[in-house]
């Protein structure tokens, strides 16, 4: 299904960050909070130079098998094999359509992975060699997402745990710290070899901006306001869950004959509720949290609170910093609990007659064929068209897209290759043919406000004495287009080569 999945503006995006975050780290400041992800995508890029956006997604699938090998390796010890490659196929398959080219979001989640099989396996051990492990991953995978500083929280659940199993606190704290801190100097001595620590540092500025600016999505007020509605109503709609469940619990004890309905009404009650009355990802994560304390309730010991703490920490913290909190990263974040999830779903459908679990399992099985084909739908609908280029060779797109992308041969004649370019977005519908030019700012839609792009241009110019080739789409008004709102400020300056229903081109005055 890779050539199918959707191209959006962030597929350009990622795209762009890898070829040019080396060469032109003034022009797209804000990628370099995506060092790690950036270089490894970089170096791919290097080697696999044709159909461009396909090999990322083949790097994201490879991405993706190292996450499944280390969940492998987190649960061999608590469950069986074949309960453990159910639970990684269900999520393969129930969202892959929302897996794109590799990048650091899911980067992220395949080194959350990683240190916490490291953590939960050198704490159970007594390993500090493990425990400085998981550490050093953390301390590089701040570099993937700056955000991910977060992970850093692990180390309170190392004193909680520590002081209730009798371990050594500072020993505990000083092997995961010292860890962190190795990866963090590997990172920057990394930085400072290859001349990026200055680039980086101004990434950091850049990222500071976005956060107070309040026309943004990625503002600081935004973003905690996203993640107090997600946490309410997981907590809502799983404290409903709960109650149900407990409900449940009690009427098989007193009333069996009754269970098997019961349960029936259950689960149908929540698929109701799902489609009509929540979002799905809310629904996932308060089954997950519901599960996980099921877990920890069956077994009552420190080893599986330390275990189901750690992930309810992980699959929480994971997805901070994303300005959709839970709806952007949390369907990745929940790869890390799905096996244990599954694990006690059923366990718990063992504890009913074999009536109870056939109906149970069809229904589940209903709703896993209703999304699956969900899925398959939104993904090949109307993809039928493909266009030869280097960047997006391979991938097939819609008759309307092709259409658009098409336009770009006739625009690529006025573009200047030794020309900084200027476009109103990084969307599918722009520099596709023009990856070798250097970007006059690299706006992310959604990401920066109107005013901060256009005070941005401004700011490029003064750097550079240059005016760039800009492309104006015809959608955006006046006061939303920033690009259009340069050219009147160096009106003089500037004359319109191209102009078609969607788009203009303008080209600056020789000498200027």
């Amino acid at each position: 299904m890779l050539p199918y999945w959707k191209i959006c503006g962030d597929s350009i995006y990622y795209i762009l960050s890898y070829k040019l975050f080396l060469n032109n780290a003034d022009a797209m400041p804000f990628t370099q909070n995506f060092y790690m992800a950036n270089l490894l995508g970089h170096v791919f890029l290097s080697v696999w130079n044709e159909n461009e956006l396909l090999g990322l997604r083949f790097l994201q699938v490879c991405s993706d098998t190292i996450m499944l090998l280390g969940l492998c390796l987190l649960y061999k010890n608590i469950m069986t094999n074949k309960i453990l490659m159910l639970s990684l196929l269900i999520p393969v398959v129930c969202f892959y359509d929302r897996q794109m080219e590799f990048y650091y979001d899911s980067l992220s989640v395949t080194f959350a992975v990683w240190i916490l099989y490291f953590f939960v396996n050198g704490f159970e051990k007594g390993s500090y060699r493990k425990i400085a492990i998981s550490g050093f991953l953390v301390g590089i995978n701040i570099f993937v997402r700056t955000p991910n500083l977060v992970y850093l929280g692990l180390g309170f659940l190392l004193v909680l745990f520590c002081f209730f199993c009798k371990k050594s606190i500072r020993k505990h704290l000083q092997a995961f710290f010292c860890g962190t801190l190795v990866g963090v100097f590997v990172v920057i001595m990394l930085m400072l070899s290859l001349g990026h620590f200055g680039a980086y540092i101004v990434g950091l500025k850049s990222l500071a901006g976005v956060a107070e600016s309040g026309a943004e999505s990625h503002n600081m007020a935004s973003m905690i306001l996203v993640v107090l509605y997600f946490l309410k109503m997981t907590v809502i709609y799983g404290g409903a869950l709960g109650l149900f469940w407990v409900l449940l619990r009690f009427i098989d004890v007193r009333f069996k004959s009754y269970s098997n309905w019961l349960l029936v009404s259950f689960f149908g009650a929540s698929v109701l509720f799902l489609f009509y009355g929540v979002r799905w990802i809310v629904f996932l994560y308060s089954v997950h949290v519901l599960a996980l304390l099921c877990y920890l309730y069956r077994n009552r010991d420190l080893k599986s609170a330390f275990v189901c703490l750690s992930i309810i920490y992980m699959i929480f913290v994971i997805p901070l910093g994303s300005d959709m909190y839970l709806e952007t990263v949390g369907y990745y974040a929940l790869y890390l609990s799905t096996p244990l999830v599954v694990y006690v779903i059923v366990n718990e459908i063992r504890r009913y007659n074999l009536m109870s679990a056939k109906l149970f399992c069809l229904l589940f099985f209903l709703l896993f064929v209703y999304r699956v084909g969900d899925n398959i739908q939104n993904t090949v609908s109307g993809k039928q068209y493909e266009i030869d280029n280097k960047t997006i060779g391979g991938i097939k797109i819609t008759k309307e897209q092709f259409k658009q992308y098409s336009e770009l041969n006739t625009i690529s004649q006025y573009i200047d290759k030794d020309k900084c370019l200027a476009v109103p977005s990084t969307s599918d519908l722009y520099i596709v043919n023009y990856a070798s030019v250097s970007p006059f700012v690299l706006r992310v839609r959604n990401w920066h406000s109107a005013d901060r792009v256009y005070n941005e241009m401004q700011k490029a110019y003064a750097r550079n004495k240059q005016l760039p080739i800009v492309i104006v789409e015809h959608y955006s008004s006046d006061a939303e287009n920033s690009e259009l709102r340069f050219v009147k400020s160096y009106n003089d300056s500037y004359y319109l080569v191209y102009k078609s229903e969607a788009y203009s081109v303008y080209k600056p005055v020789k000498g200027k």
